[in-house]
């Protein structure tokens, strides 16, 4: 079963973190090891506007630690990435982790799209029923300029093929209150207002089709404690069935583009579903409207 993050004890890292960075024309995302996972993608083109930041870059990241962290489950074991120190190859524009104990293989190469990045990977003689266990952000960096707006659009949201999109609210989550969404989901994300990291079947080739498929398997949100009224934290955990050894999917981390999102063919530009019957007509516009403020 999926475990959600609070629920399990706390990451040990070995000694001091690297990082790598894979870099695309449209943004820069950056590498932890130990963890093998991202930890932040810097944005081109995309400015900071908090007042106290302004004229930076912007950022997507959280105010501590990865954007995911990775738990391998082989049988009874359970080994938390954050605790294995990889070797890092960098062949071109993609990135390679590699570690011997336990046998994994995590690899990041970036797509033409510039926010997706192709993540794939082999477990060494992995038992039937393994599973690669992904925590998704709790928190994110507002780079906005009104910060308490961002904090209140915080979400998690996830697709089954062939239904709609569900979506839920950091703010509707008391702390410690868990939900438990099962069956097998075609994407899973984080958000806030105009940013997104969502992790996704593999996109098809272009002049190519991909039949809707859940690679996901159930979805756990956790409220987190709360230090004011306005929830800025939760936990989300999600599941990956790893099969004959293989880890493939999508990583989107960059704007709610409706633009961008729509390109990818996978009911992605429906993530915030905030607008009911209206979406098809109020997601350009926001769209248009986020890039007149990001460009400002």
């Amino acid at each position: 079963s999926t475990r959600a993050r609070g629920d399990v004890g706390s990451r040990v890292p070995l000694g001091p973190t690297e990082s790598t960075t894979v870099i695309t024309p449209r943004e820069q995302l950056v590498l932890v090891n130990p963890g093998a996972a991202p930890v932040a993608a810097r944005l081109v083109g995309y400015r900071n506007l908090r007042p106290d930041r302004r004229d930076t870059g912007a950022v997507i990241a959280q105010p501590r630690g990865a954007l995911l962290h990775y738990r391998l489950v082989t049988g009874a074991d359970t080994v938390s990435l954050d605790s294995v120190r990889f070797a890092v190859q960098q062949n071109g524009s993609a990135a390679t982790f590699t570690s011997a104990a336990p046998a994994i293989t995590i690899s990041y190469q970036p797509t033409a799209g510039g926010f997706r990045t192709a993540v794939r990977g082999s477990v060494a003689s992995a038992p039937a029923g393994s599973v690669l266990l992904i925590d998704l952000p709790s928190e994110l960096r507002s780079v906005e300029a009104d910060t308490v707006d961002d904090l209140r659009h915080l979400a998690y949201g996830f697709k089954m093929p062939l239904r709609g999109v569900a979506s839920v609210s950091f703010s509707k989550l008391d702390p410690g209150e868990v939900r438990v969404d099962t069956g097998s989901f075609q994407w899973v994300s984080a958000r806030n207002k105009y940013w997104l990291i969502a992790l996704m079947q593999p996109v098809a080739q272009p002049g190519a089709t991909n039949k809707p498929a859940g690679i996901f398997r159930d979805v756990i949100v956790r409220g987190a404690p709360r230090a004011a009224k306005i929830a800025n934290a939760a936990y989300g955990t999600t599941a990956y069935p790893i099969v004959n050894g293989q880890i493939a999917f999508d990583l989107y981390v960059g704007p709610q583009s409706w633009q961008e999102l729509h390109a990818l063919g996978n009911d992605l530009e429906n993530v915030n579903p905030y607008a009911g019957w209206l979406h098809a007509v109020v997601q350009p516009f926001a769209t248009i409207v986020m890039r007149v403020l990001l460009w400002m």
